[in-house]
C-alpha cells in the first residue's frame, strides 16, 4: 500500500503487512487505549509493559538507568516490614536454644513425649 496518506495531516504513511498504520508526523492512530475501560488489571499490565519497554530502551541505548525515588522508598518499606518477621524468627530460635542449653526444657522429658507402643 505505498502512497497511503494520513487523513489528519496528509503526510505519507509508512505501512507494513500485519501492523497498524500510524502517522509519525501527527501521531494519528497511535493511541487506541482511550476507548478501553481502565480496570486495575489494565493499569497493572500497562505499568509492567511500560517498565519492560523502559528496560529495553535502556539496554539498547547503552545508558545507565537512574533509580527513581519511588523504588527506593518502596524497597525501604518492604525491608522495614520484613525486619520484624525475621527478628521474631531469630528470637524463637535463640529462645529455644537457650531453653535447651540451660536445661529448663530437657531434650528427653518422658512426660512430654507421647507414648508409642
Amino acid at each position: 500500500m505505498p502512497g497511503t496518506s494520513c487523513p489528519s495531516c496528509a503526510a505519507e504513511l509508512p505501512t507494513a503487512p500485519g501492523f497498524a498504520s500510524w502517522c509519525p508526523s501527527c501521531d494519528w492512530n497511535l493511541v487506541t487505549t482511550g476507548e478501553e475501560q481502565s480496570t486495575w488489571r489494565l493499569r497493572v499490565q500497562r505499568r509492567l509493559l511500560d517498565g519492560a519497554s523502559d528496560r529495553l530502551v535502556t539496554k539498547l541505548s547503552g545508558a545507565t538507568r537512574i533509580r527513581s525515588r519511588a523504588r527506593t522508598w518502596s524497597a525501604l518499606g518492604a525491608s522495614l516490614l520484613a525486619l520484624p518477621v525475621h527478628l521474631v524468627t531469630l528470637g524463637c530460635f535463640a529462645g529455644g536454644l537457650w531453653l535447651l542449653i540451660t536445661g529448663w526444657l530437657p531434650a528427653s522429658t518422658p512426660e512430654l513425649m507421647p507414648r508409642i507402643r
